[in-house]
């Protein structure tokens, strides 16, 4: 086909199109759904007594006439499954009589009277009867937000009816009613016999006696003469034979699975029908004995176990009661829970969890540099009902936040931060989420320069055309983001510091009155930057930022005034369509060096506007933000505007760095620029790695002046990352001693690596010719600490290094800034059964275990203060062929930290710090 068509033809063919798309909705709007639907079934309990019970119209009614079931879920599972809740569905008529599962047991007739054909029933026996009714829906949605209501069809609905048939007069074990001890109503459901229950959760067990009258549904009265006595099947359970109470599980002997319940009538001898406990491997929180919070128990070198009370609930399922909350604190960093479900909230700050489903609301992340430790957030898939918030560390490269999928009937909000580390912008802690759904605003927010988040995908959820807008709405305050797709969303909302990437955004339109939506809500609003596949919007609001679209992408469907929003139309050339909107405005879209001309679909009110004309108006940097330039360089790159005009006869550009520790290599036509470090220091002194380059456009050596401002120059903030390191000149001389007594003299660029063994320290003298400030410090205080022999006089000094982190780490070490050397930590001739600090009373005696990996090396152990801590050992063992000691310290002394060390083959290590309590 020849694309080339004239501008007559063309309209011609565009109303055409839209006329036949416009008669083929309609039509369509009303076309009968093909509905089949089976819903679950409704329960109630009988009797042999209950003969001739009318299912018909009995309680709970499965089909009146004129109207669907009164028991509501066949009507649910019908707007369920058009997906339209605003749809009316009435009874039609009857397509399959009743049918019965076993005619032995029970036969029901076209009027659904159900007679019992078996008297002799002993224990329960369950039947099903099943018909299949025509009802009609009307006014109903044809089709995902499609404004065009008003359809009418009918469908097939498969009702059935689990009927449990018990003899009557029967007398059962049941699990008691919490809401109503004393009976079970039969239209309530059948009563199971079954309970389950969390490890730390008690149960009660009731007998109760049968009792109906013809065409009534069963009635469970519970006994209250105490004629009977309980009992559990497995003596492991605990129940009260009089009142049949089970108590929670003992937290050292848990006993999961089931248990048969039993009761025997203390005179007859009689037997009720026994029901079961079964316990799970879940915890209740917020039971009757549910204490405050979850703890951390890892003291005296222990298995690390995560505690709930005495339970230790490392790795279990926790239910949280509806009025509670359940908290990992900073502290409990090293917690470790299964999944968490239940109606409460959960704040989870560290640790690691399952999946969360909860009906409160959920709040992860926030560590704080205020506390210590590892102090990472973990968590699996999260749905809640209540707001959903997400907080990354506030601290230099900290901790991580890793979440797996959100689904949320509330707001979701999350939020990463950049900050500053040795005068430098640098991440926080990460934060990964997986792909959030959201019924409620979701607002994401990254770091002012660098951003710390990745993420999935975003949506709101697909609604009918009563829900438009969506009620979603996403705001994306700060931070460069490339977010796919973005549907499903009432509003969007693109904040000044925002760089948005994204594909499709169709914030579910308003087309025409009297259809509930709220106009002013369906809006786009960009105040910073969004790159965009296509928009299709109600209303775009006011804001002053930039739009970058493809041709013919931009579709408005309601009022909008000037917004000051401009608009790029990147591969736009004369001839082509910039946006569609319904109202006649010209002025929309600031459209720099773009001639465009409007034009009316006929009889349709959809106004085009056509390139008529492109003017050469300036140039735009492609990146925003903060730039990060590592060893490898990176390359800028502008965009014209418009993108497809030329740079004007004898324009240049020139490309400018606000210092000079990068150098600037423009590609021929100047519209990229490579860039590579020349400097770099690691504490950022004076703001050296931060350098602002910009590209001017220049006509006979002046700044081109025929151009809009805002584009005659465009710029971009950089930022070095240990990027070609020319580290200031250092005026100290170091001299590390070792373990044995030799000295290391350290290289002036840093590079020396002093292996220290973990837990010992090693002392260093450190001078300068000139009287100098002295800061000393190390990169990571987990791995190296410091310590100080003599102060720093001006010129000199003499300090320790002391090795804390794992074997093989590294961290460097610091005095003013420069890198004096790189602590690394190395292995140590022994194992200890005991490596953390622990709190010991006076009095109390611990005993630690030392294996040293040579045998025959010489071995002793003691302690900073003998008189305060004492030590002894057991002669049997000491000294030891296997090189295996057992050592044992006694606190003598209140409130001291005193460190307990060994020494082998003459060289000292610390084991660890023992505090003594009164």
């Amino acid at each position: 086909m020849n694309k080339k068509v004239s501008k007559a033809l063309a309209a011609v063919l565009s109303a055409a199109m839209a006329a036949s798309a416009f008669a083929m909705s309609t039509s369509a709007s009303f076309a009968a759904p093909n509905i089949s639907i089976s819903v679950d079934p409704i329960e109630v309990s009988l009797t042999t007594e209950s003969t001739n019970y009318d299912l018909d119209g009995a309680n709970p009614a499965v089909v009146e006439s004129g109207t669907v079931a009164a028991n509501q879920q066949i009507e649910d599972a019908i707007k369920a499954k058009i997906d339209d809740q605003n749809a009316t569905v009435t009874f039609n008529s009857t397509v399959e009589d009743w049918t019965s599962s076993n005619e032995k047991l029970a036969t029901i007739d076209s009027d659904g009277v159900v007679t019992i054909e078996d008297k002799s029933i002993t224990t329960r026996q369950e039947v099903t009867f099943t018909k299949t009714v025509k009802v009609n829906i009307s006014n109903y949605e044809n089709g995902k937000h499609d404004p065009n209501k008003g359809g009418t069809t009918t469908a097939e609905v498969k009702v059935s009816v689990t009927a449990a048939i018990y003899p009557t007069d029967a007398v059962l074990v049941l699990p008691v009613n919490s809401s109503d001890e004393n009976y079970y109503r039969g239209y309530e459901g059948i009563p199971d016999s079954n309970v389950t229950v969390s490890v730390n959760e008690p149960a009660k067990f009731g007998v109760y006696t049968l009792s109906t009258s013809k065409n009534k549904y069963a009635l469970f009265t519970k006994d209250t003469t105490s004629a009977y006595t309980f009992s559990a099947e497995d003596s492991d359970v605990t129940i009260d034979s009089t009142s049949g109470e089970v108590e929670a599980q003992d937290a050292d002997n848990v006993k999961l699975g089931s248990t048969v319940i039993t009761a025997e009538n203390a005179t007859t001898g009689e037997e009720a029908q026994s029901a079961s406990i079964t316990v799970e491997d879940t915890y209740l929180f917020g039971s009757s004995d549910a204490v405050s919070g979850v703890t951390v128990d890892d003291s005296y070198g222990q298995e690390t176990k995560t505690m709930i009370g005495d339970y230790n609930v490392t790795g279990m399922d926790v239910i949280v009661d509806g009025s509670e909350t359940l908290k990992l604190e900073k502290t409990d960093a090293k917690a470790v829970l299964g999944n968490i479900s239940g109606a409460g909230k959960v704040e989870i700050q560290a640790g690691t969890v399952g999946d969360i489903d909860v009906d409160g609301t959920v709040s992860i992340g926030e560590p704080s540099s205020a506390s210590t430790g590892d102090k990472a957030a973990t968590v699996g898939n999260v749905v809640a009902d209540g707001a959903v918030t997400i907080t990354g560390s506030d601290e230099a490269e900290g901790p991580a936040v890793t979440v797996g999928n959100v689904t949320g009937s509330g707001d979701v909000t999350v939020t990463a931060k950049d900050t500053t580390k040795n005068g430098q912008t640098v991440g926080a802690g990460d934060v990964t989420v997986g792909n959030i759904v959201a019924k409620g605003a979701v607002e994401l927010s990254a770091g002012e320069n660098i951003n710390t988040m990745s993420l999935g995908s975003v949506s709101g959820v697909e609604g009918n055309y009563t829900d438009c807008p969506y009620p979603a709405t996403l705001e994306v305050s700060q931070g460069t983001f490339n977010l796919g797709d973005l549907l499903y969303f009432g509003s969007v909302t693109i904040g000044k510091d925002a760089n948005v990437t994204a594909g499709d955004i169709d914030t579910g339109v308003k087309t025409d009155s009297g259809d509930g939506c709220a106009e002013s809500a369906s809006a786009l609003t960009v105040e910073g930057r969004l790159t965009v596949d296509s928009i299709k919007v109600n209303t775009v609001s006011q804001g002053d930022g930039t739009i970058i679209a493809p041709v013919n992408s931009v579709e408005v469907t309601g009022t909008t005034l000037a917004t000051g929003t401009t608009l790029l139309v990147e591969d736009a050339r004369v001839g082509d369509i910039l946006y569609t909107s319904t109202e006649s405005n010209d002025n929309m879209f600031l459209m720099p060096g773009v001639t465009a001309m409007e034009s009316e679909d006929s009889g349709l009110n959809i106004y085009t506007y056509t390139v008529t004309g492109l003017e050469f108006r300036g140039v735009l940097m492609e990146q925003t933000g903060t730039v990060e330039v590592g060893t490898a360089g990176t390359t800028l790159s502008l965009v014209k505007i418009p993108f497809t005009t030329d740079l004007p006869e004898g324009v240049t550009i020139e490309w400018k760095a606000s210092k000079d520790s990068v150098t600037l290599t423009p590609s021929a036509d100047g519209l990229s620029c490579a860039v590579a470090a020349t400097g770099y220091t690691e504490n950022n002194i004076g703001d050296s790695n931060n350098v602002t380059v910009t590209a001017s456009l220049y006509k006979d050596g002046k700044p081109y002046s025929e151009l809009d401002t805002q584009y005659a120059s465009t710029s971009v903030d950089l930022t070095l990352t240990n990027a070609a390191p020319e580290a200031p000149a250092n005026p100290f001389s170091v001299v590390v001693t070792n373990a044995e007594g030799e000295e290391i003299t350290c290289a002036a660029d840093g590079s020396t690596v002093i292996t220290v063994p973990q837990s010992m320290a090693f002392n260093f003298a450190i001078s300068s010719e000139e009287t100098q400030p002295f800061d000393y410090t190390v990169g990571d205080g987990s791995i190296g600490g410091t310590n100080t022999n003599t102060v720093w006089n001006g010129t000199s000094g003499s300090y320790q290094i002391y090795a804390a982190g794992a074997v093989g780490a590294q961290t460097g070490v610091y005095v003013n800034g420069i890198k004096i050397f790189t602590l690394e930590v190395g292995d140590r001739p022994f194992e200890s059964d005991t490596t953390i600090n622990m709190d010991l009373k006076v009095g109390q005696k611990y005993q630690f275990e030392i294996t040293l990996d040579d045998p025959t090396a010489d071995f002793t152990f003691k302690t900073a203060d003998g008189a305060a801590l004492s030590t002894s050992y057991n002669p049997d063992t000491y000294p030891a062929e296997n090189g295996k000691y057992y050592c044992s310290v006694t606190a003598q002394q209140a409130g001291r930290d005193i460190g307990v060390y060994c020494e082998i083959d003459g060289k000292t290590y610390k084991i660890f710090t023992a505090h003594t309590i009164a």
